[in-house]
């Protein structure tokens, strides 16, 4: 340890609030650091290394979708806090999560990266990096790791930090604010239906007067998307609002990390709408009268009862209940292996046909995937 760190641990033995740390996966120098400088008894009330899996279910009580990721570090942060309120005798404590995958000895095919969330009673701050692969050995990804962790919990006391982090040009610290109760959190237990993020960041009650909505995940937000919006918007004469559902048919729901990273996307793109209703008959009762703008790939899922279980009746119910509340669909073409498919290319049940509108392919076409960004990314960080 070199005497800038140990001088910054010093200040923070004497100036932070009492700590539970749960750390895994990286960061483990830093954990010794702050127990190796006098004064700990000061700040630590304790730190577990639950290394293994098993571990990590047993201390959360569920298996987390990813193990290494922002929702499992403010995951751990809140059991790191509730302990450390148990054990404080009524002095101020916070709570800190640190979860990393970071290289090894074996090839690791996900990404490496880091997340640190540090849990106080007003918020949950959460920092993260993501590193490209073959920059660095473990050791030094750790230290990155080990840093950053000392960094939070310094920026949390409000203490000056001073020390380099070596990062790539490639590389960048995120930090997400989370709020402990505030309308989006109110989202994901369900108790509003839906809020509204406007293009420039407010955060406004119920839905905008739109004539569209273009759902989707948005894992990342692309071109594709935006082009779609404005080709939407002048095929439907008014304005349209990009939307995200925290609960996903195919997929885990959404953590309280996740969505604020992906709802940062929007800032300056475009008004946003947080929901909790997956399905569009139930995207119909929250927006009626709206177009839903959709791709191909959507539409046939929209209309093959193997997407209700085999059950076609199940899925003609649907249908009626979307147009019931008088919603259309709009729907853009897309790739589909060597083919670009469109409306044309679904068997839409007749009496049906006429809530699905296709877009020209000389109106919209884009061959972008957030699957395919996804990859290429990952790809280029090895």
């Amino acid at each position: 340890m070199n005497s800038e760190i140990r001088n910054q641990v010093e200040v923070i033995h004497e100036s932070c609030p009492r700590a539970v740390i749960f750390s895994t996966g990286g960061g483990s120098k830093a954990l010794n650091w702050l127990l190796s400088v006098p004064g700990a008894s000061q700040s630590i009330i304790d730190i577990q290394v639950p290394y293994s899996e098993k571990s990590i279910v047993e201390l959360l009580g569920n298996v987390p979708t990813s193990f290494a990721s922002g929702d499992t570090s403010i995951q751990l942060a809140e059991v790191a806090y509730s302990k450390a309120s148990r054990l404080s005798d009524g002095v101020p404590v916070v709570g800190i999560g640190s979860t990393s995958s970071i290289s090894t000895n074996r090839d690791k095919k996900g990404t490496h990266s880091c997340f640190i969330s540090v849990r106080s009673n007003k918020d949950i701050v959460t920092y993260s990096i993501q590193f490209i692969k073959g920059v660095r050995d473990r050791d030094a990804e750790d230290e990155i790791c080990s840093k950053l962790l000392i960094r939070a919990l310094s920026d949390h006391c409000k203490i000056n930090f001073d020390i380099k982090i070596d990062l790539d040009p490639r590389e960048e610290i995120d930090i997400t604010f989370s709020p402990l109760d505030d309308e989006v959190i109110s989202v994901i237990e369900g108790r509003v239906p839906a809020i509204t993020m406007s293009r420039n960041g407010e955060i406004l009650s119920g839905v905008p007067d739109s004539v569209g909505i273009l759902a989707g995940s948005f894992n990342p937000l692309h071109k594709g998307h935006k082009d779609l919006l404005l080709t939407a918007s002048k095929l439907l004469g008014g304005d349209v609002c990009y939307e995200i559902s925290c609960t996903n048919v195919d997929k885990p729901p959404m953590g309280r990390y996740e969505i604020r990273k992906r709802m940062k996307q929007f800032i300056g793109n475009g008004n946003l709408i947080l929901s909790n209703t997956p399905v569009f008959y139930k995207k119909a009762q929250l927006f009626p009268g709206r177009t839903f703008i959709i791709g191909w790939d959507t539409a046939k899922r929209l209309m093959s009862p193997k997407y209700y279980d085999g059950d076609s009746s199940v899925m003609v119910k649907a249908l009626s209940e979307i147009s019931k509340q008088r919603c259309s669909f709009l729907v853009a073409g897309r790739n589909d292996g060597d083919q670009f498919r469109t409306l044309k290319d679904i068997d839409v049940p007749s009496e049906f046909s006429d809530m699905l509108t296709a877009i020209p392919e000389s109106e919209f076409r884009s061959d972008l995937s957030s699957t395919n960004i996804r990859t290429v990314n990952e790809k280029c960080e090895r």
